[in-house]
């Protein structure tokens, strides 16, 4: 894997920010590390080589201007912001956000070339995303090696490493292997990521903001929803009678489920196909002993990735390769996750259940969707992959025979949260209706969020 050149830089101790005025250069004759930045540092130890540049925008319909901030962010790179051979190309896939890859001549790699990503924001998802939030999460999962490394935060952007790979589709998630996958890494997030520290890290980057740009965070999932509730429009009598009713449903989730969840963890929150990268040669395979498989549930080692169980799979870090594999029955290393926006402390149910209901993909195809049941399978393939690899990050040196009560009990907690997923995405496609740029029918997508909540509670309530 070939990564990005970047300038080397000490922290800068007082962290403060300078802006462009009191020192602009021309963009051939910058200096290492731009005028407008500033360096993150955690008890001494930089976590990664970040500029904050809260200064600086970029647009990102305009390539020229993307060159220009390239430039400025790695000037020992010889372009000029009119260079043809600084390539760009626009990634597909978010409904959030636009993301660019970037591709630029190294002059120390003898016609080699570097890669990085540029995520602009959404128009207005300030309203609905923490960005502080996300910077901080971004920067405690680089430190456990489950990030790429972050070059620049603008008032308007990211900038990061690229890492070579692929997402995969909707129609995969269901595939064994890249079942086992993500249930090993989520596991991975859900034992390693403290929350404790990812809210020190915001007060740190809180400090770096003027006094009348900062704002207060939600602390979990609940107070999200709350603060997305609170924005909702409220023009009509039928967004009034919305914002009266999800307020009431809001009450009684957490009067209802919300000590049913499980423990409170630092969920990824959208986990959908879009947001899992696999390596670039992955594809889909017929397992071996697939059909079979699927006759009984699979608990304990049957239900473990291995290399009799993947066929021809290859497996492939995606992770520094300086950091200790998980080998035999934890396989974290086929998948990778992206895009931490949504990141919040959560009851673990939620991200459990969220992960599925994107089984469904934008499309909304609900037949892809499992059935939360102890009797399913798929369920059990699944829940006991994910215990078996949480005992595993949990410091225990042999693989875990998970136990059918253990399988169970996970199920029965990921079910009482079903419904909670199309609730959290309705409101959240009810805001991007009204901000968004992003060609996508986000009043559609609302309903049909909104109505699997519904129908999940009126099953819920007929038991």
């Amino acid at each position: 894997m070939s990564q990005p050149t970047y300038p080397m830089f000490l922290p800068d101790e007082s962290l403060e920010i300078r802006s462009d005025s009191e020192n602009e250069e021309d963009l051939s004759t910058s200096s290492n590390v731009p005028s407008s930045a500033t360096s993150l540092e955690d008890e001494g130890k930089l976590l990664t080589h970040h500029h904050v540049m809260p200064e600086d925008t970029v647009n990102p319909r305009d390539f020229v201007d993307v060159r220009r901030i390239i430039h400025k962010i790695f000037p020992q790179c010889v372009f000029s912001a009119n260079d043809p051979r600084v390539e760009i190309a626009q990634l597909k896939g978010g409904i959030t956000n636009m993301l660019l890859l970037v591709s630029y001549p190294n002059p120390s790699k003898d016609g080699g070339r570097d890669h990085v990503l540029v995520r602009a924001y959404g128009n207005g998802t300030s309203t609905i995303i923490d960005r502080d939030r996300e910077l901080a999460t971004h920067l405690h999962l680089h430190s456990h090696g489950l990030a790429p490394t972050l070059y620049a935060r603008l008032s308007n952007a990211l900038i990061y490493e690229y890492i070579p790979g692929k997402a995969v589709e909707y129609t995969d998630l269901s595939r064994p292997e890249i079942m086992s996958g993500v249930a090993s890494r989520l596991a991975e997030w859900h034992h390693k990521l403290d929350k404790k520290a990812i809210e020190s890290e915001m007060t740190r980057l809180k400090a770096l903001e003027k006094p009348s740009e900062q704002s207060t965070s939600s602390r979990d999932i609940y107070e999200l929803l709350e603060e997305w509730i609170n924005v909702l429009p409220r023009e009509t009598d039928a967004q009034k009678k919305r914002v009266e009713d999800v307020t009431n449903e809001l009450a009684w989730i957490k009067k209802t489920i919300s000590n049913q969840g499980g423990p409170i963890v630092v969920g990824h929150c959208d986990l959908l196909s879009g947001n899992i990268i696999v390596p670039e040669n992955w594809t889909p395979a017929e397992l071996k002993g697939h059909g079979k498989s699927h006759q009984k549930p699979l608990t304990g080692s049957q239900a473990a990735f291995t290399e009799e169980n993947i066929g021809h799979v290859k497996r492939e870090k995606m992770t520094d390769p300086a950091k200790p594999a998980v080998d035999g029955f934890a396989p974290s290393t086929l998948t990778s996750f992206i895009d931490y926006e949504y990141s919040i402390p959560t009851p673990r149910a939620f991200d459990l259940a969220n992960h599925f209901m994107e089984w469904q993909g934008f499309d909304c195809v609900v037949e892809l969707i499992p059935e939360p049941s102890t009797s399913n399978p798929v369920m059990r393939t699944w829940a006991a992959q994910y215990l078996e690899s949480l005992a595993y990050f949990e410091g225990k040196s042999e693989p875990t025979k998970v136990t059918e009560q253990a399988v169970d009990s996970l199920i029965t907690e990921i079910a009482t949260w079903w419904g909670m997923p199309g609730f959290y995405w309705g409101i959240w496609a009810i805001i991007q209706a009204t901000i968004s740029e992003i060609d996508f029918d986000y009043a559609e997508y609302a309903e049909k969020r909104l109505s699997e909540y519904y129908k999940w509670k009126k099953g819920r309530e007929a038991k």
